[in-house]
């Protein structure tokens, strides 16, 4: 089996180490410039001066401002750094974007996180290589914040990058925003690409795959997820599962219960139960194995957890009794999702 490899426009990395070195220049440039705005920028200003003087500039619209906010992020004190970083985002100018490559790569986190702010700002198409590193950023903020900025952005340029992303983001929730993008996007671009991610050497990957089909999928993804039910691990089998059950697809309903059936791991199981239940045809089947399952102390943890969050999902309120008794459970991840679910639980 071959690893799934998702090939990056060509000329990137190159258009980085040109922008950067623009961003250099214009850095050297900023004092002429600063000049013929006004002056340097003043850092014995008080903070609310310098904010003062920061929200104008950034509405001059004009190269000398940019020049003059540049400058500004250089400020020794933060607020004052991350007002004129913003501010070059408001600017609504080409020329921010070169200092923005810069300050991409900073070390302090408040500034990139700022830098990927401001180039939604800009919502320039050009400001997409300069996100596409500060995807992986190891800040969760930096990354949080260049997601939000291409959906700002919305330019399907950033389908490929997005894609990746979902595949490798650890984070549950910065990869369900993402997901949300693409959806939102309806560039069917994407599909084939979660498709053929289905085929990764890589567990996490598989089942990253999986699961944003059943949000951006259609019809078309059943047979791929079909495939993915037969997957030797127990995630991405479930996930495929759940899938299916997102996309309404009710002809997937006898394989699955089979597949069901004769699941020898928990919690694939109990994704696959939860999925029938979201299918409707095998409801009373589907709650009576996430009670068993729950209450069912020799299973995994995760999987008797999972049993909780479905059947507050299908809105089974005569499971009450089940997830009471699990609220007694010795283990803390069983109690806690038996606890959420009876708080979801509107009846």
């Amino acid at each position: 089996m071959g690893a799934c490899v998702i090939p990056l426009p060509m000329g990137r990395q190159r258009h980085l180490r040109v922008a950067s070195l623009a961003a250099w220049l214009l850095l050297l440039l900023v004092a002429a410039c600063a000049q013929k705005a006004g002056g340097r920028w003043d850092t014995t200003l008080t903070n609310e001066e310098k904010v003062d003087r920061i929200q104008k500039l950034s509405q001059n619209g004009t190269p000398e401002a940019v020049a003059t906010l540049a400058e500004a992020t250089q400020d020794p004190v933060e607020e004052a750094r991350v007002e004129a970083i913003r501010g070059l985002g408001r600017s609504g100018r080409k020329e921010a974007l070169p200092v923005l490559t810069q300050l991409a790569t900073s070390e302090l986190r408040p500034v990139r996180q700022s830098a990927a702010w401001a180039l939604g700002e800009l919502k320039m198409k050009e400001g997409i290589p300069i996100l596409e590193p500060m995807l992986h950023d190891p800040e969760y903020a930096v990354r949080s914040q260049a997601v939000g900025s291409l959906s700002v952005i919305h330019d399907t340029e950033a389908t490929q990058m997005l894609v990746d992303f979902v595949l490798k983001e650890p984070d549950t929730h910065l990869r369900d925003v993402a997901v949300q993008v693409l959806s939102d996007w309806k560039d069917r671009r994407a599909i084939p690409l979660f498709e053929q991610a289905l085929r990764s050497e890589t567990n996490e990957i598989r089942g990253h795959a999986a699961g944003a089909l059943g949000t951006i999928g259609d019809q078309s993804c059943i047979p791929a997820l079909t495939g993915a039910l037969e997957d030797f691990n127990p995630v991405v089998r479930g996930q495929a599962a759940l899938s299916m059950a997102h996309l309404h697809d009710v002809s997937s309903v006898s394989i699955i219960r089979k597949k069901a059936e004769a699941e020898t791991d928990g919690l694939a199981r109990a994704t696959m139960a939860w999925s029938l239940g979201l299918l409707g045809s095998d409801r009373d089947w589907a709650i009576r194995e996430l009670e068993r399952i729950l209450l069912d102390t020799a299973e995994n943890e995760f999987a008797r957890a999972q049993c909780a969050t479905a059947l507050a999902d299908l809105k089974s309120c005569g499971s009450r009794p089940s997830l009471t008794r699990a609220m007694n459970d010795r283990k803390g991840v069983v109690k806690q999702a038996a606890s959420r679910a009876l708080t979801n639980l509107k009846c």
